[in-house]
């Protein structure tokens, strides 16, 4: 809550034309909770974005053999869903969609549902 104590009745105008009083403000004490949590938050992520380790960007292709090693070292707890895979490497889900699609239709892994999505390895 803000607590307000008026320095002067009279009113000033402002950018957009419309009147306003002079008023002296003060924070309160969800104020300073909501900072306090804004300052909480900040510390967090820059906390959880110094311990992960950073991503090697790799060459094009190089997915692939990730996601395949993934499949075949994990292929009694298939089907595998794109999110899953790309939390076990460490990489971007959507990459990991993209290369699963692309996957299925070389017809190396083969897509188990559409609803959602799930894949596993194609039978040698």
């Amino acid at each position: 809550m803000l607590k307000t104590t008026a320095a002067s009745a009279k009113p000033r105008s402002t950018r957009r034309g419309t009147t306003a009083t002079k008023e002296k403000t003060t924070t309160g004490t969800a104020g300073k909770r909501a900072a306090t949590a804004r300052t909480a938050v900040k510390a967090r992520s820059a906390a959880s974005a110094a311990a992960k380790a950073p991503v090697e960007p790799l060459k094009p292709g190089q997915l692939d053999g990730l996601v395949l090693a993934y499949l075949k070292s994990n292929a009694r707890s298939a089907p595998h869903g794109p999110s899953g895979v790309a939390k076990a490497l460490g990489r971007s889900s959507g990459a990991v969609a993209n290369c699963l699609v692309r996957l299925a239709r070389e017809e190396r892994v083969v897509e188990v549902s559409e609803r959602p999505r799930r894949y596993r390895l194609a039978a040698a």
